[in-house]
């Protein structure tokens, strides 16, 4: 029978005192300080050691369940599994379990979230439409929360979430520099709420075109992109709201007759599996899907351990493929 690995194993590993393995691992360290290279260091050395919590013996000290729960809007969205992965991830080692619910209602919403009452979890990590949780889920006094998507605006919660506004600026850098100035957005927000957009092309010197809203569907994105190509011929460019929808902008140039990139270039967000099995292969705005479940368990955990909640906002970044290519008017430039 193989021996158990205690704290102090992972001290001695990393010569680091049993205070602060236990600070860093349970996510305590708004008491203990720790760099990012130490804290990256103590994981690693909890990993190869093979150390897991007591969370019976702790909890029934602390009187706490030590369950996080984690509530997510349709799993089988291109972003759910890796955000779930990074939470995981950073309560593997920890005192902490995670307990999944799902829901595609407002029914089932409320359903998994008494459950997790009753089940006495500690907290909660949100993922997904932080609408549908304001409207449905708060306030709830005594319940840690943090919202993995966007803030929802109350200041006892914690929110992480990538910044739309340096997605929009990477999108228009990327069609700007590439001699794109027609240019459609397919998006599951309504047009009023795209400022960010129509400012981000404003800077490189270009008017917003078309615009015009979707839900995240394949069927109703094919028949929208298809819409939009045939009522503007000039367009050399389309950037969708998520890959899903980025690959049914592809479907609609096949229904029209352009090809991709040659006619038109396309552009999604998320850089998920679609994107590499598409054709042409979509280039997208990749999102640290992952590390928004680290940095929101991290963040719970914290909050669990009497800091105060606070917003935490990342940045993507642009994975060129295929579906970008040079504006076809440049092309044809080029060559007189």
């Amino acid at each position: 029978m193989s021996k158990m690995v205690l704290l102090k194993d992972v001290s001695e590993r990393t010569g680091c005192s049993s205070a602060l393995v236990s600070a860093v691992l349970n996510g305590h360290t708004g008491r203990i300080r720790a760099s990012e290279a130490m804290r990256e260091r103590i994981i690693e050395a909890a990993n190869d050691l093979g150390y897991v919590p007591n969370r019976n013996a702790r909890g029934l000290r602390m009187s706490r369940s030590f369950l996080i729960g984690a509530l997510a809007a349709n799993l089988s969205s291109s972003f759910v599994p890796e955000i779930l992965a990074g939470i995981e991830s950073r309560c593997l080692h920890t005192n902490y379990g995670v307990l999944l619910g799902d829901y595609n209602s407002e029914e089932e919403l409320l359903e998994r979230w008494s459950g997790f009452q009753g089940r006495g979890v500690d907290g909660v990590i949100c993922i997904g439409n932080p609408v549908s949780f304001k409207k449905n889920i708060l306030p709830c006094p005594g319940m840690k929360c943090v919202f993995v998507g966007g803030c929802v605006g109350d200041k006892e919660c914690g929110g992480i979430w990538v910044d739309r506004a340096s997605l929009s600026q990477l999108a228009a850098r990327a069609f700007a520099e590439r001699g794109h100035r027609h240019i459609a957005y397919l998006t599951n927000h309504s047009p009023t709420e795209c400022n960010a957009w129509r400012n981000a092309l404003l800077t490189h010197g270009i008017v917003a075109g078309t615009i015009r809203s979707c839900h995240n569907f394949f069927e109703e994105g094919v028949a929208v992109a298809t819409a939009i190509l045939q009522e503007h011929p000039e367009l050399t460019a389309c950037f969708a709201d998520s890959d899903l929808l980025g690959t049914a902008v592809l479907t609609a140039a096949r229904h029209c007759g352009k090809r991709v990139p040659e006619d038109l270039s396309v552009l999604g967000i998320d850089d998920s599996i679609l994107c590499r099995i598409s054709q042409p292969e979509l280039a997208s705005l990749r999102q640290p899907r992952r590390e928004q479940g680290e940095k929101g368990a991290e963040l719970l955990m914290q909050m669990l351990d009497g800091e105060p909640a606070r917003d935490i906002v990342l940045h993507g970044e642009l994975v060129c493929r295929a579906s970008l290519a040079q504006c076809p008017d440049n092309h044809s430039e080029s060559r007189k």
